[in-house]
This record gives structure tokens, sequence and C-alpha cells, in this order.
């Protein structure tokens, strides 16, 4: 596994300027934060002077001194019981407790095994049981068990590619690290154990690595990690807020949100951490960058019109194009697997709801359109069902629809908070 902190390793990118306030909450669901607001100290954000485009050097020979360290030892299993000591917990093996099976009956409405595409699974997490878990529960509502099954807490579900196992983030060993797990329960190994807080992991498309940002005192920096736990390298270094890594579709580049010019904006480098370049250069808040399938396009959601709408642009930042014009607050896009459409938040109706647009801005449809609030839309590998959450019955719960609006159905009756729902590839 691999450590945060200690000794020399490798770093790449450049210092900038700026700080925030650590904020838990805003780390932990960085998707489910207030646009306009900063996502770590919820602090409305204003616009700023507009300023020339900012690109980063690529590291050079001082900065190859970082403090990191790259540890080769492969993952080995660590473990926990309730009374276990924090001496203990590093060498005791995790055994998952066995894993509760759900029952048709609680499900009113009966869906195809496969709905979805793929082997119709979906990840989420719930804090049914008092701490948030991670779970799994089939598209058609009838198996649904608890994945991590730990004393802590467990955010931010990530599938690798083949669908094999999930990555996410937990606190079960006194600090939010990354661990994996296979789909089963067993085998939940830690990626990383370090005192930084580690999350929001996500693969690399051909799932020998993954990135993630660290949070260190006041700094928010993003990293990579191959899948076996070696090789960590840091890809930016400064007192700003970088957060939110998103590959490229060919793994080559990685698009990230940070505020160190001062606002908001959408960077993108390359997978090494080399030619950072701000693509927005914009004093509005710019969130969310979201990759097109094919790689040509990059969405992400804009406070540069008074309003917060969805843009979409080429990935150099140029051809900027506005596909929502409203009033209200557009935000956290996402493109459907055959890149023809995006779904996103919008706050159109006075509440919350799910919707729908053609790549080109033609075509936006309410998929939801309740008095309640809904978010954090999934798309499924086949792109005819979304999952989401939603408050419709007094608690945060999963729910599909199809892509036209129709077939809505409540997928998890859990009672609880539920959050982050993903399709298993």
């Amino acid at each position: 596994m691999a450590t945060l902190g200690g000794q020399t390793g490798q770093r790449a990118g450049a210092d900038a300027g700026g700080s925030v306030a650590r904020d838990r909450h805003a780390k932990r669901h960085p998707r489910a934060v207030d646009p306009l607001r900063d996502p770590q100290t919820n602090v409305a954000l204003r616009a700023t002077p507009s300023r020339t485009p900012s690109v980063a050097a690529s590291p050079t020979a001082a900065q190859a001194g970082a403090t990191l360290t790259i540890a080769s030892p492969a993952l080995a299993p660590v473990t926990f019981t309730p009374e276990a000591t924090q001496a203990e917990r590093t060498r005791q093996p995790f055994q998952p407790a066995a894993l509760p099976t759900a029952t048709s009956t609680s499900i009113p409405t009966a869906l195809p095994t496969a709905l979805g595409g793929g082997r119709g699974v979906i990840a989420y997490t719930s804090n049914r049981n008092g701490e948030a878990e991670i779970y799994l529960i089939t598209a058609d509502g009838v198996n649904q068990v608890n994945l991590s099954n730990t004393p802590g807490t467990e955010n931010d579900p990530a599938w690798s590619p083949d669908g094999a196992r999930l990555a996410f983030s937990s606190d079960m060993g006194g600090n939010d690290d990354i661990y994996l797990s296979n789909l089963d329960g067993s085998g939940i190994l830690p990626l990383l154990v370090s005192p930084a807080k580690e999350v929001a992991p996500l693969w690399s498309p051909d799932g020998g690595r993954l990135a993630f940002y660290a949070i260190e005192e006041e700094n928010y920096d993003i990293f990579l990690v191959n899948a076996d736990g070696t090789g960590l390298y840091r890809l930016t270094d400064g007192p700003s807020v970088d957060f939110a890594p998103v590959w490229s579709p060919d793994g080559s580049q990685i698009l990230f949100s940070t505020n160190r010019d001062g606002n908001w904006e959408v960077y993108r480098m390359l997978a090494d951490g080399s030619g950072q370049e701000n693509l927005t250069i914009n004093s509005a808040v710019d969130l969310s960058p979201a990759w097109s399938p094919d790689g040509a396009h990059i969405a992400f959601h804009s406070g540069r019109e008074d309003n917060n709408d969805i843009y979409t642009m080429l990935v150099d930042g140029s051809g900027l194009v506005r596909l929502t014009n409203s009033p209200a607050m557009e935000f956290d896009p996402f493109w459907s697997p055959d890149g023809g459409k995006l779904a996103f938040s919008s706050t159109l109706e006075g509440n919350t709801d799910i919707m729908v647009v053609n790549a080109d801005g033609s075509g936006l449809l309410n998929l939801t359109n309740s008095p309640s609030n809904d978010r954090q839309p999934s798309w499924s590998p086949d792109g005819k069902v979304l999952a989401f959450l939603s408050d419709r019955n007094g608690a945060w719960e999963v729910y599909l629809v199809n892509a036209d609006g129709s077939g809505l159905v409540q997928l998890t009756f859990d009672l609880a908070t539920a959050g982050h729902p993903a399709w298993q590839p």
C-alpha cells in the first residue's frame, strides 16, 4: 500500500495561491454542494476581475522532491473489530459479516433483472444502520447487500472498468483513506493509509490506476496510485483547492476543478501532471467538468451569465456552447453512454429535478417533475434508464426512471439517507 507524508517522492504541477478552510460534508459530497457556493466553506461565491489564461509549468528538477512516499509493498488485508486498538487494526484481517438480502416484497413494481444493460447492479451509500456504508442492489430491487459493513463511514463508491471491484473512501481506520473490495464484500484492502484524508477515488479507463484527491492541512491536491497500491504520484501541489479529478476516455488526460486563480475554474492536465491549463478562464464559477464518451467535448456548469447553466466546450477550451438558458440553477452534467444527451439537476420548477437535454441543446425534458428534490443522476450502461436520489417520500432514497421520463420506480426503502448511486459497467 502507499502512504502520504514523510519521505521523498515525485510530484508534478505548479504551486498556486489561495486557501480555504476544510469542510467535511463538502469533501464527502462534492456533488451535493450548492454550485453557487464555495464547496469547502459554503460561502456565496462572487465574481472576480477578468484575467489572462494561466498555464502551469511542467515540474522542474527542484520540484521533484515532494513530501511523498512511494511505497512498494503489495496490498495487505486490514481489519477492525469495535474493541480493537489502533495497533491491532493494522494487523488483523477484516472479515465482513453475513450479507443481508432484501426480499422482493419491498419493491412494488417488478423490473427486468438486467434492466439498464450490463449486469443491472447499482452501488450506493446508505446510513440505514447508523453510519454510511456501501450497498449493492439489483435493478429489479430483489437483491440488496451491505458490501462494506464496517464500524466506519464509507463514501464515494467507484466501479472498476471491468465491474469486478469497487473503490471507496472510508474512515474505518480512524481517518479517511481509500479501500478496495470484491463484490461479495471479501478482500477489503486499504489502498492508501496516511494522516491525510483521501477521498473520491476514480479508476483510470484501463483499470490500472486510481485518481483521487487528498486533504493535508489546508491543501487539497490530486494524486494517482496504481491499483495494487504502489506508485503513489502527486499531480498538483499548492495551497489552493484542487479536487474532483475526471479521466479522459483514453486515460491520457485529467480534468479537475480548482480555485487557484481566485475563483472556481476547470483545468486540464496530462495524466503525469504536466501541462496544467485553465480551460474556462472566466470570473464566474465553473465546476463539475465531464468528458464526452468520445473525448471530444467537455460539459460543465457555469454562472457566467448571471445564473447557473450547462455548457459544453472543445477539449482545448474553445467552441463554447450554452445548452441551457433559464433563470434557474442547472448543475452537475453527466453524459449519456452514447454521448447524445446530458442529464443534470435543475431548480427550474422551484425544487430540484433531473432533466435531460440533447448534446446540441435541443429537446429539454424534465424526467422527474415532482415537488420533491431529485439529484445525482447516473446513466445505466445502455443509456435507457437513470438512477437518481429523491426525498419525495421523506428520506433520500434511490429511484429509477426511463430516459424518456416514464416508468419511475422507487428502488430502495431504507428510510435513511442514500447517496452516490452508480451503475455497474
